[in-house]
Formats: C-alpha cells, sequence, structure tokens
C-alpha cells in the first residue's frame, strides 16, 4: 500500500492532541516556530500538512491564508475540522 497515513490519521492526532508524542511537542514544533519568517498577510501553503497540527501554530503568524495538501485524505478530513 503506498499510502498507510490513512489508517493511522486520527490515532496519530489523539496522540498529538495529548503530547504523547515527546519529540514533535519539545523539539520538532518550538525549533519549528523559531525559524518561522514573518507571515503577516502572506499566503502560506503547508506541504504534507497531515492532520493539521501546524495549521494551529501557524495561525497566530496572521497569515492572509493557509493550503495544507497531503497524500491522505483522512488526514486532510482531520484538518479541516481543526
Amino acid at each position: 500500500m503506498i499510502n498507510d497515513y490513512d489508517k493511522f490519521a486520527k490515532e496519530r492526532q489523539e496522540q498529538l492532541k495529548k503530547g504523547e508524542k515527546r519529540p514533535h511537542r519539545f523539539i520538532e514544533k518550538p525549533m519549528m516556530r523559531e525559524l518561522l519568517p514573518d507571515l503577516t498577510g502572506k499566503k502560506v501553503l503547508m506541504l504534507g500538512c497531515g492532520t493539521g497540527e501546524e495549521k494551529l501554530i501557524l495561525e497566530k503568524y496572521s497569515p492572509k491564508k493557509l493550503v495544507g495538501l497531503d497524500l491522505s485524505e483522512k488526514s486532510i478530513s482531520i484538518a479541516k475540522k481543526s
């Protein structure tokens, strides 16, 4: 199967919400925030957006528009709800 992400999307999202993915929570996302340029009024394309956890971070930086793309239709469905 080319795309196993659909199978695990909901479980992964729940783990992220609960803070169970420690490297994600304490290393990856803080580093991402540190490296972000000024997004105010800009259009942002999120490639491999997954279930949308970055969307919640990026919204705080006042972009004009956020667009997410992912191979997993299930992940996109979850991201649209968040």
